[in-house]
Formats: structure tokens, sequence, C-alpha cells
């Protein structure tokens, strides 16, 4: 059995990434959503929804190689940011938890307590 299935079981069938609305027009062009360490690779400078003390600790613990998805549809950043930008929220299968490498963070991945698991251990955590 896959990994998404075992998530199929509990009813999540998608991820959502998050980004601001500046960035689709780059996203759509390239059907790709990168790290932030392939965006800097590509010299592409996103307009960030986190904050450079969010990025900063990112880089610390070695994030920015990764992409992150969230759960939830109605993410409750999305509320706290809707004053200072819009969003555009893309949903992602949940057959993204097939691939090699994928990590899931038990809360915020900046968060001091934060823990990280291989999707097929993750669901006995969240």
């Amino acid at each position: 059995m896959k990994v998404s299935d075992l998530f199929i079981q509990k009813n999540i069938f998608e991820l959502y990434h998050y980004t601001r609305l500046e960035n689709v027009e780059s996203i759509n062009n390239d059907k790709k959503i990168y790290s932030r360490s392939i965006l800097n690779e590509k010299n592409i400078n996103p307009e960030y929804i986190t904050n450079s003390l969010s990025r900063s600790l990112d880089l610390y613990h070695g994030n920015h190689y990764y992409v992150f998805l969230v759960f939830k549809d109605d993410h409750p950043f999305v509320y706290k940011s809707r004053n200072d930008f819009r969003l555009k929220m893309y949903p992602i299968s949940i057959e993204i938890l097939d691939e090699p490498g994928v990590l899931i963070s038990d809360r915020v991945a900046t968060d001091n307590h934060v823990k990280l698991y291989k999707p097929e251990a993750a669901l006995q955590h969240l």
C-alpha cells in the first residue's frame, strides 16, 4: 500500500500550497512550485508570505530545501494575512507523499519544538 493511500483512508485527499498573487504568473509559466533553495539558484525573487525572521529560521534549520504544504484549505495563516496581501491556494495531490524525501511537521516548521516525520509515521502524530 502506498503512503498516500493511508492518508486517503483518513479522508485526506489533497495538500495545499499558499502563495502571494504576485507569484502566480511565475508558477503558472513554469508549472512548478519551487523550494526557496531552487528559487535562489534560478534567481527567482518571489514575494513571500513569511517575514524575514521566519525565512532566516528556515535557512538555519534547512527548511529552505522544502516546499511548504498544509493539510487544510482554510489554514489560519490565510485569515491572519488577508489584510496584508492576497493569496492564491494551489491544491496538490496527496500522492506527493509517495515521493522520496517528503517530511511532515507536527506544527509550523520554524517552531523550536517541531518534530519532523516521514509520511508513513506522521499519521500517528498528527
